[in-house]
């Protein structure tokens, strides 16, 4: 009779242990399924897979509803085993020749080692391995028994949910506001995927490149004025012909009398026809509107707007009202892919050396040259507010560079081979792994060699 009591008592707790183990694994399935895949079963007509969405909407309630069976079935185990199991057993260790009270002990003692054991695998690790496996087709499974559970647990839950809020405001914390998953997550995500092989190099830096524009301002993109060439309305129609045939944009700015009063821009391709027709034209009849946003502007807001222009660009303004520079769509896609190659498929703004150097554009972004270099942050970053390679070597020097000046600092060796009037068009960069600079005159012949056919790559690539 003791015997069939046992049994009995042993097929019960086994019982309360696969419960707990179908509430973790409803609840990883739950929490693991995903949402892009459930919503297109959704939209298919798939019911279950619409309970699951229901579930998800409100996280805190089934898995309150999931933490109460998961209690109650622990405190149940733990009160049957000790009240009953270990009774028994402390009678059959008794029977064996071990002291009564001595016997009773050591029978609480392996009831609950063996009960936690096998909570933890049938229990818990089992089932939760079995639902990351296949999350969505589980949580479907689960998803009627969970929402019935779910709405007749509902005044406890509310009562627990009304506990926890009153004890949170007692210790002082508030309810966290911040995203349930935040961007340092989704890039490793990515990265994991593109390790996976789910996506593919190109998918993950084009991605990457749309965050990086996230977290720029207009003046990190735009084409500054020192570049631009424009019609002037003052300028007599020779002037204008210089500009039309031999610019290398699509589109100009039209200013009277200086940049700095932009009045529109022009289609280079309109005036180009019309030159080559021999006909004379007035320029104001050809002006289309542009906009003009202020270079502390998010890019991607930026982005919105040119994509709403009619021209397709816009004038950027310094906080003096003066212009700054233009940006276009084709800068924008430049910063998200990278700057475009020539036909050779070389990249024109950073040229990696034999001796492991870079030979890098000045009007390379911060940002793209901390990737170059696997730097977290320059000195004088924040101080300074530099947006680019020639902004960053002007600070650290405190003047405008001559051509062959050198700057260490960062932990690398920042060497000025070319300025373009004021502005600094070509820096050397050695970093601390790299070899020593070659020294002497085949050095000089090589490095200005190497300048002067990336500038000229540029110039026919424009064109």
């Amino acid at each position: 009779m003791m015997g069939l009591r046992v049994f009995f008592q042993v097929i019960i707790i086994l019982l309360l242990i696969l419960f707990n183990g179908v509430f973790a694994l409803s609840e990883i399935a739950l929490v693991a399924a995903r949402k892009n895949r459930l919503k297109q079963q959704a939209d298919d007509g798939d019911n279950s897979a619409k309970k699951v969405l229901a579930l998800q909407e409100t996280p805190n309630n089934f898995l309150a509803t999931v933490q109460i069976g998961i209690t109650t079935i622990g405190i149940l185990s733990g009160a049957l085993g000790s009240a009953t199991l270990s009774n028994s057993l402390g009678l059959l260790f008794i029977k064996w020749g071990i002291n009564p009270s001595l016997a009773q002990q050591l029978s609480l003692i392996v009831v609950v080692v063996i009960i936690t054991y096998f909570s933890l695998i049938l229990g818990e690790l089992v089932p939760k391995r079995i639902a990351m496996n296949n999350p969505e087709k589980l949580a479907q499974l689960v998803s009627g028994p969970m929402t019935f559970l779910s709405k007749i647990s509902a005044p406890l839950v509310k009562f627990l949910s009304w506990s926890t809020n009153v004890g949170l405001k007692i210790l002082g914390i508030n309810e966290s506001d911040s995203p349930e998953i935040s961007e340092d997550e989704v890039r490793a995500m990515l990265l994991a995927g593109k390790e996976l092989g789910v996506f593919e190099q190109s998918e993950h830096e084009m991605v990457e490149g749309v965050f990086r524009l996230g977290d720029r301002r207009l003046d990190m993109v735009v084409t500054p004025r020192t570049e631009l060439d424009w019609l002037d309305l003052q300028d007599p129609l020779e002037i204008w012909d210089q500009v039309i045939f031999t610019t290398h944009y699509n589109k100009l700015p039209v200013v009277d009398g200086d940049l700095d009063h932009v009045v529109g821009v022009v289609s280079t391709r309109d005036l180009l026809v019309r030159r080559l027709q021999k006909r004379d034209f007035q320029l104001r009849d050809f002006i289309q509107p542009t906009i003009f946003l202020p270079e502390s502007m998010p890019a991607l807001d930026a982005l919105n707007a040119i994509k709403k222009s009619s021209s397709k660009m816009a004038m950027v303004i310094d906080e003096y009202g003066g212009l700054l520079g233009i940006v276009t769509l084709y800068d924008m896609i430049e910063a998200v892919i990278g700057d475009i190659s020539n036909a050779d498929g070389e990249d024109l703004s950073a040229i990696v050396r034999s001796d492991g150097s870079w030979l890098v554009d000045g009007l390379m972004p911060i940002d793209e040259l901390k990737n170059l270099l696997s730097v977290d942050d320059f000195s004088g970053e924040k101080e300074f507010g530099f947006q680019t390679l020639g902004g960053y070597v002007m600070a650290q020097m405190g003047d405008i560079p001559q051509t062959g000046a050198v700057l260490e600092v960062d932990g690398a060796r920042f060497e000025v081979v070319d300025m373009d009037g004021r502005r600094v068009d070509r820096v050397l960069i050695y970093q601390s792994d790299s070899q020593s600079p070659q020294e002497g005159p085949e050095r000089e012949q090589n490095v200005e060699s190497e300048a002067r056919s990336s500038s000229g790559n540029e110039e026919e690539q424009a064109k």
